[in-house]
């Protein structure tokens, strides 16, 4: 091997080492203080709350379904929910108050179910009195908050962004689903996006037509010299970035996947661990209905998983992948849908590896190493869904990946 064959390979081995190295450690990469007005990054304290809060109503939802059936082990459930109260840093003493006095509540209610199902339903009555006040205002906030969705919505659509408006119909809540309102909109929403889509055929059309005339009469028109610029030509090339564009929202979902959690559902509905979940990140995570429905699965089919310590990512993964789902971040949001129409939500872009490979069989040595040390698993030449082609006439890697995966690779690859 000669000293120039020796200098490539040992160039094309450092940059899929440094891919992998980049994957590996993105959780710790998207962890980092952000430079973005919002900082959505978590104090240590206020992570712990976070996660207090979310298994705190995960335990108050079991012990409501074991109230029936296992009263003791419904108690049991409750007390390990008001130690972790007790325990818990970060939360402010207005509210360890208040989730420590609705516990002792439910105790009292539960133990007395256990010995006296009478005084029991004279205590829930008792403790109901407030609750019933509470369920009016729940059910006067749900109204305003439809109400002023609504509102965002007819003005998003005034100003032409029906995307964004069809965007916020699909983030919202399953029970959102039969509200009159709501189905009227989501009616009008579908007829004003046909109508726009015509509109724009038509006039993409027309332009189409017009800028294929008007490239024939340019093109009998004699250049001054060998070659012509466009009069931009500068502004272009100054301009020009083949790096994945981040909005902040994006940036802020990657980093809050970075998140160290440790969770434990056991019999667990698959609504209530991902409401866990997104309560946590604090990021919509949107379930696929027709994905659901397609593999059988309901918002209650049960999900036990058990993990110390990893990443918001792996949770989120292995959740989703047991059930024969996957997730995507697209449009600002996190998807749960079937792979397949993952795949077809990946976003393709193309890196330039003309200083790593001459010809086509150190392209191909290349992509080797990127299928076998970058998320191996995801590729398809491994059973996943990603692609990965050389381009000769580019000398470029055209790639059909996750957007997590671009966001990585751009750091690695120009």
């Amino acid at each position: 091997m000669s000293r120039l064959q020796a200098r490539l390979k040992s160039g094309i081995l450092a940059a899929a080492a440094n891919a992998a190295c980049l994957l590996a450690l993105a959780g710790a990469a998207w962890a980092q203080p952000p430079t973005d007005p919002g900082n959505t990054t978590r104090r240590p304290g206020e992570a712990a709350s976070k996660q207090a809060e979310a298994d705190i109503r995960l335990a108050v939802r079991d012990a409501q379904r074991l109230t029936a059936t296992d009263p003791a082990k419904a108690v049991e459930r409750l007390q390990d929910a008001l130690a972790q109260v007790d325990s818990t840093a970060g939360l402010s003493e207005e509210r360890r108050a208040a989730l420590k006095r609705m516990l002792k509540d439910r105790i009292r209610v539960t133990q007395l179910a256990a010995n006296d199902p009478k005084a029991a339903d004279s205590a829930d009555k008792e403790v109901g009195k407030g609750g019933k006040k509470g369920a009016r205002d729940d059910r006067a906030a749900d109204q305003d908050r439809v109400r002023r969705l609504l509102e965002e919505i007819r003005t998003l659509q005034k100003q032409g962004k029906l995307g964004e408006g069809r965007l916020r119909l699909t983030a919202l809540s399953p029970k959102d689903a039969d509200n009159p309102a709501i189905k009227a909109t989501e009616r009008i929403t579908s007829t004003k996006d046909q109508i726009a889509s015509n509109r724009q055929l038509q006039a993409d059309r027309e332009r189409g037509t017009n800028d294929a005339l008007r490239e024939v009469d340019r093109g009998s028109v004699i250049p001054k010299g060998d070659i012509e610029f466009p009069k931009d030509w500068k502004e272009r090339t100054k301009n020009r970035s083949t790096k994945p564009k981040l909005t902040a929202k994006e940036m802020a979902i990657f980093r809050g996947l970075g998140s160290v959690i440790s969770v434990k559902f056991k019999d667990t509905y698959l609504e209530d661990a991902i409401e866990y979940l997104q309560t946590y990140l604090g990021q919509p995570i949107v379930l696929d209905p027709l994905a659901m429905e397609e593999l059988g699965l309901k918002y209650d089919t049960p999900v036990t998983l058990s993990l110390n310590r990893v990443t918001l990512r792996t949770v989120l993964t292995k959740v989703v992948r047991d059930l024969g789902l996957a997730y995507v971040i697209k449009d600002e949001v996190i998807q749960v849908t079937t792979p397949k129409t993952a795949q077809e939500m990946m976003v393709t872009h193309v890196y330039s590896i003309a200083d790593l490979a001459r010809d086509p069989l150190e392209a191909a040595m290349l992509i080797d190493l990127i299928q076998s040390t970058v998320d191996p698993g995801s590729w398809k030449a491994n059973g996943g869904t990603g692609t990965i082609v050389y381009h000769p006439l580019t000398q470029s890697l055209v790639i059909k990946q996750s957007s997590e995966f671009h966001a990585a690779m751009s750091n690695t690859l120009p």
